[in-house]
């Protein structure tokens, strides 16, 4: 009876014990957190079903291979694997349906791995509610969105896009960041066979 009664004292001065100790959590969890809103990860097939593909508009629509990859991940097991067509004046993928209001944020960054040996150039473009989108396949005025030119280095390419602040193309006007409508990642002066894979695009504020 003894040991018993000492075994249930002992059990219970380690209850307490554990009950006290404190969980520690990493600061830089914290702010990681805090401070960066995921927009696709491509964890999940909906995000890429959700996905519009352009190709320009002398060869319309045309299909070229978008899906999730098991290579070049870098937040969760997938990225998106990108497979662009050598024919067509501006092929990529367009964002168009994600959290809209990036008001909070200072950057958009996108891991992206360029299999290449050689620099291939990529265009960002994003558009807000006052762009001029009309339907899908329309993306408003050019000189209405919020466009970046980027050299992608052979290999991984972390890209970290300025939004706080920014102005149209046109300069005539802040881009509206509360109400984002699209936005989208394409090549136009390209190598033959270019692969791209995308991930882990997000939202994040300046570090303090």
């Amino acid at each position: 009876m003894r040991k018993i009664i000492l075994a249930m004292v002992f059990g219970f001065a380690l209850f307490l014990a554990n009950c006290g100790a404190p969980i520690v959590v990493k600061d830089k969890d914290v702010t990681e957190n805090k401070n960066t809103l995921v927009l696709f990860d491509f964890e999940e097939e909906q995000e890429v079903k959700a996905l519009f593909k352009e190709n320009g508009p002398e060869e319309g629509n045309k299909d070229f291979p978008v899906e999730r990859s098991t290579e070049n991940a870098t937040s969760g097991k997938y990225s998106l694997k990108v497979v662009f067509p050598n024919e067509g004046t501006w092929p990529g993928v367009h964002f168009i349906k994600f959290n809209t209001d990036w008001s909070e944020y200072t950057y958009l960054k996108v891991d992206i791995f360029n299999p290449a040996k050689e620099v291939v150039p990529l265009n960002f473009s994003s558009a807000d509610k006052d762009s001029g989108i009309t339907a899908e396949d329309y993306f408003g005025d050019n000189k209405l969105r919020l466009n970046f030119a980027i050299k992608l280095r052979p290999g991984k390419n972390t890209l970290k896009l300025k939004i706080a602040g920014a102005l149209v193309e046109s300069d005539e006007r802040s881009v509206n960041l509360k109400e984002m409508r699209r936005f989208a990642l394409f090549l136009m002066d390209r190598p033959d066979n270019a692969v791209l894979y995308i991930d882990n695009i997000r939202l994040e504020k300046e570090a303090k």
